[in-house]
């Protein structure tokens, strides 16, 4: 887990982090959220422990491989993404 404006960022994880994006990257990591997920204003533990459960054990993430290792091999990100109604048939093989 990384912070913004807290941390030092690699060139290559600006790269990634760009061509995933949010939509994509919370399609992923929030497929399975559930509802006691904490509100703005939640104390800090709260909102770390959550956060932790998020991305480092990727608890509520959607099965298969996430857009961050799609992008760094040069496949498709958007596959969890769901606006279109199709984008879950998309295969990760295919070019972005």
């Amino acid at each position: 887990v990384r912070s913004l404006t807290l941390d030092t960022w690699k060139p290559e994880w600006i790269e990634v982090v760009t061509k995933v994006g949010n939509k994509n990257g919370n399609a992923y990591y929030e497929s399975k959220t559930p509802a006691d997920k904490p509100k703005p204003g939640t104390i800090a533990a709260d909102s770390e422990r959550y956060i932790r459960r998020k991305y480092e054990r990727r608890e509520f993430a959607a099965r298969g491989t996430c857009p961050g290792d799609l992008a760094r091999q040069g496949r498709r990100c958007d596959i969890y993404a769901t606006d279109s109604g199709d984008d879950n048939q998309r295969s990760p093989e295919t070019p972005a």
